[in-house]
């Protein structure tokens, strides 16, 4: 079977093939969301939380809930990430774990608190913050409006609640700007706007 997830602005089109039929699944109103294997996690409009197993019925797909949750203002979610059996988050500068494949989840199981961050320069209208794999967080931000003031900062997330963390200008160290960011195994490759960046190995 082959699964094609096409996200959109306020929604996700799940298009499923089995080489003779396709069903079509949506979801709206979702404002985020992660993907690993036949699992889905996504943020809808609102705050709700859900965590969902893609599966096989009579020959149709059909999404099972397996996990809810609700943020509640002023609590925000930055990221989220789905990673072999673990969905990690972001909220305000909290770490949250919920272990989604676990045979114990029920549908309102509370997330586990793992850690809690201190950013350089939280709550900037400029921060951007991802998840890569479930123990690496990275925050883009820029602290003002010079063009030289872009900055990364990186979170290694280590055992109980202990985290490394290194900081740097892009500009300073690469010339340029970062476009985009993949982890690939222990390699982390960044993508620039100008010039050539070598891989950086960073854990």
């Amino acid at each position: 079977d082959f699964c094609l997830v096409v996200s959109y602005n306020k929604g996700l089109d799940i298009f499923c093939f089995d080489g003779i039929s396709k069903n079509q699944l949506v979801i709206q109103d979702v404002k985020s969301h992660s993907i690993y294997k036949n699992y889905i996690c996504y943020e809808k409009v609102g705050g709700r939380m859900t965590i969902a197993k893609l599966t096989n019925t009579d020959g149709r797909r059909q999404l099972t809930e397996v996990w809810f949750s609700r943020i509640y203002s002023p609590s925000s979610l930055s990221c989220m990430k789905m990673w072999e059996g673990v969905c990690t988050f972001l909220v305000n500068n909290e770490v949250k774990i919920i272990e989604y494949e676990s045979a114990e989840i029920t549908p309102m199981d509370i997330m586990k608190k793992k850690t809690r961050i201190k950013f350089n320069f939280p709550l900037v209208d400029s921060q951007n913050t991802q998840i890569l794999r479930n123990d690496v967080i990275i925050s883009l931000c820029k602290n003002d409006d010079d063009v030289k003031s872009d900055f990364i900062e990186f979170f290694i997330l280590g055992k109980n609640d202990k985290y490394s963390k290194k900081m740097f200008n892009t500009w300073e160290i690469f010339r340029c700007y970062t476009t985009c960011i993949y982890l690939y195994g222990n390699t982390l490759i960044l993508g620039v706007d100008v010039g050539t960046v070598s891989n950086p190995h960073f854990f």
